[in-house]
């Protein structure tokens, strides 16, 4: 992981010396420069969870409140802090919003280094039927190809709704407003105080259910929240309401979805470490990675087909029936669960 803060600061100080003494285009540099670096927070995170996964088979109490504290602490930063700051700063000037990354990176790595000076090498003591995490009802291969907690399937299909509005919902909201730098900064921001609050209420509602139920309970209101936003959307009601109901629906359907997506998200970390161990574990973390990236882009792709920029109505719709499929998937007696310890 320091590595990669490493990296992102070295691409990012190029990419500034590029702009500042070479006669190019900044418009130019900015996607070499995202593309370049769009690889390191996948390192991360996949750092990030194997060391967590390593907690588990000490403590499941502590791999739960790491996983919880980072989907808070991230989003916190990133869509709180990063993302509308950005939003605000590349109407001026990318040499600033590239300058800025590079301060977030070096922060990011002063403290990844304090970490390590105050916490040290920790060898985690593990016994042998510590790793018999596995389901045994049914095969691995099996298991890992469905719409279990944990397993492979279930975030790439949250990817895909996500990829499939992704800013595009955000600029449709934008463009109802006079300054759509602002307005997208404000409901960026709406989402990441969501994406915030849904660990914390994951963390709490693990101790007392399972996992498949809190998966469920998060898919129906999702589900529910999109139906809703079809019917209004087709309704033509957002073209008449009054300014500040369409301000009030818009922040509720961003907060609401960003905070049950990230319960779904901390369960599902949090079952998979429960689910699988050593080279399990390591299938499922990159089989799920991979999807979700290919579904986020796919998702992207269908919302620029589908223009959910000009009109999000087909969006909710699709987001709803693609819900439907975990929903109707799920295993509802698999008991996996999270135990204290």
């Amino acid at each position: 992981m320091l590595l990669c803060e490493v990296v992102d600061i070295v691409f990012s100080v190029v990419a500034i010396l590029m702009i500042w003494l070479v006669p190019v285009n900044p418009v130019l540099v900015l996607p070499v420069y995202i593309l370049s670096v769009s690889f390191l927070p996948t390192l991360v995170d996949l750092a990030e969870e194997m060391y967590a996964e390593s907690i588990s088979r000490v403590s499941e109490t502590a791999a739960l409140n790491f996983n919880a504290t980072v989907l808070m602490l991230v989003p916190a930063v990133s869509s709180i802090v990063a993302k509308p700051l950005g939003s605000l700063i590349v109407e001026s000037s990318i040499l600033l919003l590239i300058l800025a990354n590079a301060v977030f990176s070096a922060v990011g790595l002063f403290f990844r280094l304090a970490s390590l000076r105050c916490s040290g090498f920790v060898e985690l003591q593990v016994d042998s039927e510590s790793l018999d995490k596995g389901s045994s009802r049914t095969p691995f291969r099996t298991e890992l190809l469905s719409y279990a907690p944990g397993a492979a399937l279930l975030v790439p299909t949250m990817s895909l709704t996500s990829g499939l509005t992704s800013m595009y919902l955000v600029i449709w909201i934008s463009q109802h407003f006079e300054n759509t730098g602002e307005a997208i900064a404000f409901f960026i921001m709406v989402g990441g105080v969501g994406t915030v609050f849904g660990p914390w209420l994951g963390r709490r509602s693990i101790r007392d259910y399972k996992f498949s139920t809190n998966v469920a309970v998060c898919l129906f209101v999702l589900l529910v929240l999109n139906l809703m936003a079809f019917v209004l959307a087709l309704s033509g009601y957002f073209s008449f309401c009054e300014k500040l109901v369409f301000i009030m629906l818009s922040s509720a359907y961003f907060f609401v979805s960003s905070v049950f997506a990230s319960w779904i998200y901390v369960v599902n970390v949090t079952a998979r470490q429960k689910r699988y161990s050593g080279e399990q574990f390591a299938s499922a973390l990159g089989l799920s990675h991979t999807l979700s990236s290919v579904c986020f882009m796919l998702g992207s792709w269908l919302g620029l087909a589908l223009d959910v920029a000009g009109d999000p109505t087909p969006a909710f719709m699709v987001i709803a029936i693609v819900l439907v499929i975990p929903l109707w998937a799920m295993d509802f007696k698999d008991e996996l669960r999270f135990e204290k310890g």
